[in-house]
């Protein structure tokens, strides 16, 4: 994302399919908290209106 993105924490991304992408700050707050019942992959670097 570009510099200027708004810093979400959490959004929906459907132009490269159906996903829910979380910030670091966000995943590192839920690893920490010891929450369960998803799954946290990394997802490829993309741009959105380029």
């Amino acid at each position: 994302m570009k510099q200027e993105f708004p810093q979400y924490n959490l959004y929906q991304i459907d132009c490269l399919g159906d996903h829910t992408i979380i910030s670091e700050r966000l995943k590192q707050a839920i690893q920490k908290e010891g929450l369960t019942g998803m799954e946290i992959k990394p997802f490829d670097k993309f741009e959105v209106g380029t």
